[in-house]
């Protein structure tokens, strides 16, 4: 199993500036410069927003055997080079960690593929002055991808979905 990152998350702004672009392109002019016509309506989208929870990227990523590593953004982490805690955290709540990994399996009828849930950690001892480092270190899992074991591309799982099928 090999370290898969997170991809970056966008600012609203950027999407925003992204949309208006898109939507009042009307093509180049002689010199090659875009041209926006800004009387084009622009379209009305909806968005779920989320909260900025100030802790540290998280993954923990099972394989279709079982077998497990924790990961941070950018680096599968150890015992010997953690990312604040982290490691223990996973090893702590391995077995809460691999039961959802196992009601995925099976709900969304998963095989040969590798499992990678990634979140945030936060609470006590992961960042100074923010309201959430008052709380016991807690997992905020905000993305699940699914890498097959063969040559078909990976693909994300909704969370939603997961915890409308959990309740």
């Amino acid at each position: 199993m090999n370290h898969s990152k997170y991809p970056s998350i966008g600012q609203f702004r950027n999407v925003i500036k992204e949309i208006k672009d898109s939507s009042t392109y009307v093509g180049k002019d002689e010199n090659n410069e875009p041209i926006f016509d800004k009387t084009l309506k622009l379209p009305t989208l909806t968005f779920t927003g989320t909260c900025k929870v100030h802790g540290t990227n998280f993954c923990c990523a099972f394989n279709f055997g079982g077998e497990y590593h924790f990961q941070s953004r950018s680096r599968i982490i150890t015992p010997v080079s953690d990312n604040a805690g982290s490691v223990q955290f996973g090893y702590k709540n391995i077995k809460l960690l691999a039961k959802l990994n196992l009601f995925i399996t099976q709900e969304f009828n998963i095989t040969n593929s590798s499992v990678y849930i990634f979140g945030e950690i936060a609470g006590k001892g992961i960042q100074k002055g923010v309201g959430i480092s008052n709380i016991e270190k807690s997992f905020f899992i905000f993305g699940v991808k699914i890498i097959p074991d063969d040559t078909q591309d990976s693909y994300w799982i909704n969370t939603t979905e997961i915890l409308d099928r959990m309740v």
